[in-house]
């Protein structure tokens, strides 16, 4: 169902804004960064939406909370061929990370979220941005424009300045978007 003019889901994220004392912090980035990608005209840099909610529960008033849409393969239009990645560390990536699997007690550094069945050839748009970054082995900028959209990149660090989202700079928790052509090739 549609809640709040949100979009229709069955799954919804109650945020308990212990984060935000003031309440309108979370909101407002949200919105901020929902009405700078509508400006640029841009399809795929998403947000969450969220409205303010308060909890009762069994006629028992807990709160006020957010409700927000998850960011997923829904909301970020993916088709059958994308793939979408959670970066849950700022840490390079060494090659035994690629899995989602825990590895000697270790988490992993990312985690593959779409689709749900995966090979290891959907690690390898991560793997080869991983390598430009840790081994700076593209020779030009055309290869490295193949791997990420640099108007989203600065647009998004431009955001963190605005917002003062330091938590979005130091704990680097994001999701990465790998969009493909109806052939498989990279967009």
């Amino acid at each position: 169902a549609s809640v709040l003019c949100m979009r229709k889901d069955e799954d919804w994220i109650l945020n308990s804004l212990m984060d935000d004392m003031g309440m309108i912090h979370n909101k407002t980035c949200y919105t901020i960064w929902n009405n700078l990608s509508k400006l640029k005209g841009d399809e795929k840099t998403y947000s969450t939406n969220m409205e303010y909610i308060d909890l009762f529960i069994d006629h028992k008033y807990m709160g006020t909370y957010g409700l927000m849409e998850r960011i997923d393969q829904k909301e970020l239009n993916l088709s059958e061929k994308d793939i979408l990645y959670k970066i849950r560390s700022p840490r390079v990536m060494e090659d035994h990370n690629y899995t989602n699997e825990d590895a000697d007690g270790l988490r992993p550094i990312a985690l593959l979220k779409y689709p749900k069945e995966y090979t290891d050839a959907d690690w390898i748009p991560l793997k080869t941005w991983n390598d430009y970054v840790r081994h700076g082995w593209i020779d030009n900028l055309e290869d490295a424009y193949r791997l990420i959209d640099y108007q989203n990149a600065i647009g998004y660090n431009i955001y963190c300045l605005l917002i003062y989202g330091i938590d979005n700079v130091i704990d680097k928790r994001y999701l990465v978007a790998d969009y493909r052509e109806e052939d498989g090739t990279y967009l």
